[in-house]
């Protein structure tokens, strides 16, 4: 995953969001989530896990524990919970609520990055 660093002019609404971390998941504990100012890093990183077997085996098993997310259906699950917060935090303004937590409606409120 790779993300701009928050406060950046370019990436305004601050700090990186990734799904699912909020029910525990630990992307870096899978994988590696990088900003774009450290991709000239990542080579080495990669090399440096791939050969840690030891490491590499716990990161497929995390990954294998959250595999069920990954799936229509889990993500489905994920989705009605996330709506269902947002709904009980302000009754009756939902749609308001939820438009101000997602990026999709934050984007509908900036301009397109780049423009």
């Amino acid at each position: 995953s790779i993300a701009r660093r928050p406060g950046r002019p370019e990436l305004s609404w601050g700090p990186m969001w990734l799904p699912f971390q909020d029910l525990g998941v630990d992307w870096n504990a899978m994988g590696f989530t990088v900003f774009d100012d450290e991709l000239p890093g990542l080579p080495a990183r990669l090399r440096a896990a791939l050969d840690d077997p030891t490491s590499l085996q716990a990161r497929f098993a995390r990954t294998t524990q959250a595999a069920e997310l990954f799936t229509p259906a889990g993500l489905t699950e994920y989705v009605l919970y996330v709506m269902t917060f947002y709904a009980s935090t302000a009754p009756g303004r939902f749609e308001e609520v939820l438009s101000n937590a997602c990026v999709s409606g934050l984007l509908g409120r900036e301009a397109v990055i780049g423009k």
